[in-house]
């Protein structure tokens, strides 16, 4: 089994790469590097792609994956609307699998999260609060805009608020969004349901990077035998 790994000098690049290295030592891992994409035109086919390298690299990734048929993990986070666009066109021809955290405990966060929304429905106000280290350059990140859509899924759309400043009293149907850089934090996230006189929050808290890496290589392995499509961790989950 041949894998193509992009953004491999990243700090969730080099988890994957240690974790393939030690427990599955027969799959050959290509490792490529940020400055390093525009390059794999020039590097054959492959089983599967994994890539945390960055959205400015999506184009070319993309282009290498259709053009070799390679099935494509994504774990790179902060596209825009026409990124995302771009990868639904992909997805006709490969499968392609896009989430924004591939942690186990935040996919049950993310159930938990709607199911509370669908509970407390309109009495409760909803905050998201995430926290990464200081070396993350997206706001909010990836997993946070997830459970906001769990959210909104478990109950009505809200009008999303990033961050408050100055005069700002809370509005009827805010969903508000803030995020946190410090440090080492791997990351943290927290759904706050405040109602009148209780408060109810769930809480995620990765403590290392290896748990990132362990779902990455999970939707290598699934993504390989699906058909082409956009597929969530909810497939891989209930498949």
């Amino acid at each position: 089994m041949k894998v193509i790994l992009f953004g491999a000098g990243g700090q969730m690049g080099r988890a994957i790469s240690a974790l393939y290295e030690e427990d599955h030592p027969e799959v050959e891992v290509v490792l490529v590097d940020r400055e390093e994409s525009a390059y794999v035109s020039s590097m054959g086919g492959a089983d599967v792609a994994i890539d945390f390298s960055g959205k400015e690299a999506l184009g070319t990734i993309l282009s290498y994956c259709r053009e070799n048929q390679v099935p494509l993990v994504i774990g790179t986070t902060g596209h825009e609307e026409k990124d995302l666009a771009e990868i639904e066109e992909a997805a006709r021809l490969i499968p392609i699998i896009k989430s924004g955290n591939y942690s186990l405990g935040v996919y049950v966060l993310k159930h938990l999260a709607r199911e509370a929304a669908r509970l407390l429905g309109e009495d409760a106000d909803v905050e998201i609060i995430e926290k990464h280290h200081n070396r993350k350059k997206d706001a909010p990140s990836g997993t946070a805009l997830l459970l906001a859509d769990a959210v909104d899924a478990g109950g009505v759309p809200h009008e999303r608020v990033y961050g408050r400043e100055g005069v700002s009293p809370r509005k009827k149907g805010e969903l508000g969004i803030h995020a946190v850089r410090g440090g080492s934090i791997v990351g943290e996230h927290t759904v706050l349901f405040a109602l009148e006189s209780e408060s109810l929050e769930l809480v995620h808290r990765g403590e290392s990077r290896m748990l990132f890496a362990r779902g990455a290589v999970k939707a290598a392995q699934f993504i390989i035998n699906q058909k082409p499509g956009l597929y969530a961790m909810d497939h891989m989950m209930k498949g």
